[in-house]
């Protein structure tokens, strides 16, 4: 009797067919041999079949089509992707990308493409891909585990199209894990993303006195007091700002010469409060631009607007040398303000939504040695918890309750 049978490892009956399963690209396939009874003998072949395949498999020779004709893996077998390489799928992607994808991203995607990923992986054929070409590639890089991450998202994205258009079956990067980042890659990148050099007061003061330009000054004061990214700055326009509430609500920004919306609050859309010294310079902006055409509230000294980051970079640095201070860019005036709230105990909660942050994390991250707290303990309750007065006797062993 067909139950009577016994099967080997990786073999079983089920009804009346024979199944086997092996690991294919890391995953345990089951499929059902066709033409072959569930008897002893039939067992027999289906084993010789299974260890046939696993060899197969070892030598990069397996092929669905081979085995089974009528598996769906076999039906995705294209004779036209046989040899399709790495660097095929990545040129076929970025293709198809342009006008899709924003100017930056683009144009990282391309340099990544062209100087990173086609050096390392163009050579390889399509169906050899595995994730341990991407694990040895890494292994020998001397950067953030993050940026591995960033410089592999273009293959990821052709990857991912290429099954959807069944030129892969399959994700061959599926399951991959990034080895474990060296210490002191961490302790370099980490101290380079913790740098925050904020501008003292005096320094702002300096300079905001040596801007010859209106425009200037007020844009630069606007940045200090309101803690805006600099392409959100220069994307401001005047619709979105509401001088009788106090308000200014930050919706996009410029980058590439390319203004783009804010959609999201992750990304930093968010109304701000205009503190007076940024509600100041508004007021004086006013008669520069309000009644322009173009509807930016900062303008170049031809009151013209900023079309890049690169014409406010430059006008920071030239201001920073006429007032004698150490251009430490314009990026900083956002540490600056950060600071200068933080230090003076405004709530964690408050900037962090001035800054466009989800959570707050980012601001304790960054500005933690700038949050105010002269307690001992290095906390400060915000609740009075029944403490004593501070000329409270503690209270005995013997005390009476």
């Amino acid at each position: 009797m067909v139950g009577q049978v016994t099967t080997p490892r990786g073999v079983r009956i089920r009804k009346d067919a024979i199944e086997i399963n092996f690991v294919w690209r890391r995953k345990t396939r089951y499929v059902t041999v066709p033409g072959l009874p569930p008897t002893a003998k039939g067992v027999r072949q289906a084993a010789a079949l299974r260890e046939i395949i696993k060899r197969e498999i070892e030598l990069n020779t397996f092929e669905w089509a081979n085995h089974f004709p009528n598996h769906k893996l076999a039906q995705a077998e294209q004779p036209k992707n046989t040899h399709l390489t790495v660097e095929d799928i990545l040129n076929r992607w970025l293709d198809a990308q342009e006008g899709r994808l924003s100017p930056r991203y683009y144009r990282n995607s391309k340099y990544r493409i062209e100087s990173i990923l086609i050096p390392a992986f163009g050579h390889i054929p399509l169906s050899m891909l595995t994730p341990g070409h991407i694990r040895d590639w890494s292994n020998k890089q001397d950067i953030a585990r993050k940026t591995i991450s960033n410089y592999l998202s273009p293959l990821r994205s052709a990857i991912r199209e290429a099954i959807a258009d069944t030129i892969l079956t399959e994700d061959p990067l599926d399951g991959l894990i990034l080895p474990k980042e060296k210490f002191e890659i961490t302790q370099r990148v980490e101290a380079a993303r913790d740098e925050v050099n904020p501008y003292s007061q005096d320094e702002i003061d300096r300079l905001l006195t040596g801007c010859k330009h209106p425009s200037e000054k007020n844009l630069f004061q606007f940045a200090v007091w309101s803690g805006v990214r600099p392409g959100e700055l220069i994307a401001l326009e005047w619709r979105h700002v509401d001088l009788k509430k106090g308000t200014a609500f930050i919706c996009q920004a410029i980058s590439d010469r390319t203004m783009s919306d804010i959609k999201t609050k992750a990304k930093g859309r968010r109304e701000i409060m205009l503190l007076p010294k940024a509600l100041e310079a508004l007021q004086q902006q006013r008669e520069i631009s309000q009644l322009s055409e173009h509807g930016r509230v900062f303008v170049t000294r031809k009151r013209e607007p900023f079309i890049d980051y690169n014409a406010l970079y430059w006008s920071f640095k030239y201001a920073c040398t006429r007032a004698g201070i150490i251009d430490r860019g314009i990026g900083q005036t956002r540490h600056t303000f950060a600071s200068w709230m933080l230090s003076n105990g405004e709530e964690e909660t408050w900037v962090s939504k001035m800054l466009g942050h989800t959570t707050v994390e980012m601001v304790r991250k960054h500005y933690r040695k700038f949050i105010k707290d002269n307690s001992s303990t290095g906390y400060t309750l915000r609740a009075d918890w029944g403490q004593k007065p501070d000329n409270a006797p503690a209270p005995g062993k013997d005390q009476q309750h």
